[in-house]
């Protein structure tokens, strides 16, 4: 089974693992679709512009020309600078993403870089508390994935997560990858169904449920 993390492993899976992620790190086909479409979506937001213009110029020296052909012309001009400029800070955002991950001599190094800030520490494995099994719903779709779980929730790790043809792998094959992971970190494992994924993920609303069955007794 694939892993959709691109972790760089030892033999068979073992450690050291070490995993790099940019922002824009596409290559081949993806690549091309997008420059492509991003070039063809600045050309037209650029020629919606310099229509726009023309046309508010014109109204101006036609006086017959209703006025909210004005409008509609500043209104196309504005909406399409606003979308050049989103365009272009969404591109320099993930052009300066980079992530660097270590796992190695019993610590987890993680380095992760963006426009705005620098995110960099250290780790022991054996302050993690557990490999987890998760499951999830994105958009109809079922899948699951495992992470080292630690009290701090900005250090958990994702260590797995299965191509689309195995989100719905059988539990046994599950169960397979997680007691991998849990014998090579040397920690016991959770495996979490939907139902107890989502309460753990969201602890908030379980209190408040918590809560309000105290209250009804």
């Amino acid at each position: 089974m694939k892993n959709e993390l691109n972790w760089e492993t030892g033999e068979n899976g073992s450690l050291p693992m070490i995993l790099d992620e940019k922002g824009l790190n596409l290559k081949g086909f993806s690549k091309f679709m997008f420059y492509f479409c991003a070039g063809v979506s600045l050309l037209s937001m650029f020629w919606v512009i310099i229509v726009s213009i023309g046309a508010f110029a014109s109204a101006n020296q036609d006086p017959t020309t209703p006025e909210y052909y004005k409008i509609i012309a500043i209104g196309s001009i504005a909406i399409s600078m606003m979308c050049i400029n989103t365009l272009i800070k969404f591109y320099n955002d993930k052009k300066n993403y980079y992530k660097h991950v270590e796992i190695a001599d019993g610590k987890i190094k993680f380095k992760e870089i963006n426009k705005n800030k620098t995110v960099e520490w250290e780790e022991k494995i054996r302050k993690y508390t557990a490999v987890e099994l998760r499951h999830y719903t994105y958009r109809g779709v079922t899948s699951w994935y495992v992470f080292l779980q630690h009290h701090d929730k900005d250090k958990k790790l994702a260590l797995f997560a299965p191509e689309y043809n195995y989100n719905n792998a059988t539990e046994d094959t599950k169960k397979e990858v997680l007691d991998f992971y849990g014998k090579l970190f040397d920690l016991p494992t959770h495996y979490l169904n939907l139902e107890e994924s989502y309460k753990a993920s969201h602890p908030d609303e379980k209190k408040d449920a918590d809560n309000k069955d105290k209250k009804n007794e």
